[in-house]
């Protein structure tokens, strides 16, 4: 069994749901645009003389030139990043949001001001699983939403909690035909990414609604030997100690190599199917 408790970084609630994080960040996104204007650093800029100025004209050049004149704020969005390790049973809380790409309610408390940061209608942009042997699940998440609001949040201490390790966790290479002995999996990696696109309208730097474009699935399994039959690859199967999810899935060819220690080979995927890429979710889907 292997426990944590909260530390100074605070935690993120989505739809409820509360995990505790190594590294957390909620900030409006925004900067300075610049745009660039006809009177260089050099350039003489009075009367019918403009152009290129001489190393004899002490008027002109360096510091007495005035650059970078016009610019604007960008339009905004809210962004949060996390990742921690995932709590026993409860990583559907966060890889179904990102497989739906319904919009969520994310807050997230810091404890080094005791200030809480709701994000409004956040999209999981981003999210990243990785489960090695022997180790914990971890996640990164980054959602980005139309407004963010700040208030009080308590800083009362959590309890604490069973985390997601190795031997609760299931990964299967699906085939269309039998693969003979056993594939071993010691590595599984999975990342959801959907691309946000803001929409934005008159009268505001905020984002009026947020679409999204085509998701991407991708991934990769770590095998001790080699599968010799890769055309008949077509999907995978995992469960994060909840239940079932079934990905098709399209498999880059594994390169033989010979090695003098432990023969693991990581097999990269790209979910793809005919049908919808997501066979099965387990949990609450949103």
């Amino acid at each position: 069994m292997a426990d944590i408790r909260m530390g100074y970084m605070g935690n993120l609630t989505v739809n409820g749901v509360q995990y505790l994080c190594s590294e957390m960040t909620a900030v409006p996104e925004t900067k300075p645009q610049f745009f660039d204007h006809v009177v260089g650093l050099r350039d003489k800029d009075f009367g019918q003389k403009k152009g290129p100025a001489s190393d004899d004209d002490p008027l002109v050049g360096g510091k007495k030139q005035v650059q970078k004149k016009f610019w604007r704020y960008t339009p905004v969005t809210y962004k949060v990043t996390a990742s921690g390790p995932i709590a026993d049973g409860m990583a559907w809380a966060l890889l179904n949001p990102a497989i739906s790409g319904k919009p969520n309610s994310i807050e997230c408390l810091f404890w080094n001001d005791g200030k809480k940061r709701s994000v409004s209608k956040a999209i999981i942009s981003s999210f990243q699983l990785t489960a090695n042997a022997g180790d914990v699940a971890t996640f990164t998440i980054e959602a980005v939403g139309k407004d963010m609001t700040l208030s009080d949040g308590e800083t009362t201490e959590v309890n604490c909690t069973k985390l997601l390790t190795w031997d609760r966790i299931e990964v299967e290479v699906l085939a269309s035909e039998s693969l003979g002995d056993v594939v071993n999996i010691s590595n599984f990696n999975l990342s959801v990414n959907n691309p946000i696109l803001p929409i934005y309208t008159a009268g505001s730097l905020k984002p009026y609604d947020l679409r999204i474009g085509v998701q991407e699935v991708t991934g990769s399994v770590s095998i001790y030997g080699m599968i010799n039959k890769m055309s008949v690859l077509d999907g995978i199967r995992f469960n994060l100690g909840y239940g079932d999810y079934k990905i098709g899935a399209v498999f880059t060819p594994q390169t033989a190599r010979g090695v003098t220690g432990p023969f693991i080979v990581s097999i990269p995927f790209t979910g793809s199917n005919d049908s919808p890429v997501w066979r099965d979710v387990a949990g609450v889907y949103p």
